[in-house]
């Protein structure tokens, strides 16, 4: 994360993590806000659809990727 920091200094770097790491990634300097996603099967639309209503507001400029997930 500290490498995503330097790489985007004045940019707001937000985290998209299990909710069981969250308060541990808003310790981290380099992180501006976590979101907690509960990682739901690609089949619960509902679930995919509220977690991208929850995200959209934001209008991120770039996704960096660091599971390289197919999700």
């Amino acid at each position: 994360m500290q490498d995503i920091r330097h790489h985007y200094p004045e940019s707001t770097i937000t985290l998209l993590t299990a909710p069981m790491y969250c308060q541990l990634m808003l310790r981290c300097p380099a992180i501006d806000h976590v979101v907690a996603d509960k990682r739901y099967p690609i089949w619960r639309v509902d679930k995919q659809i509220k977690l991208k209503k929850r995200l959209q507001p934001a209008q991120f400029d770039l996704v960096i990727d660091l599971q390289n997930s197919d999700r």
